[in-house]
């Protein structure tokens, strides 16, 4: 199971991947080279990510949720990175 912490990989546009890799290295200690050439990157949305999953070859069952500052980076961009809290509104469009 992976996503339950709040990080992870997925939505995920491409000028945001660096910031998602640093996340997950300052939160789990995993290092960002080895992220940086593993991860391939070949999907932009949740669904698309399960699908890069689902073309990988592995030996144990795989259950992904989605992660929320994945979402919130994708949903806010760059404001999702600095310490300000986001601007509420009643409408959300994602």
């Amino acid at each position: 199971m992976f996503g339950n912490c709040g990080v992870g990989f997925a939505p995920a546009r491409k000028q945001d991947h660096t910031n998602l890799i640093e996340l997950m290295e300052g939160v789990e200690d995993i290092p960002g080279s080895a992220l940086s050439e593993g991860l391939q990157w070949d999907w932009k949305s949740f669904p698309d990510f399960l699908d890069a999953l689902e073309r990988r070859s592995r030996v144990l069952d795989v259950g992904a949720q989605m992660p929320h500052h994945a979402l919130r980076v994708f949903g806010m961009g760059e404001r999702a990175m600095s310490a300000r809290a986001p601007k509420t509104s009643r409408r959300c469009v994602i």
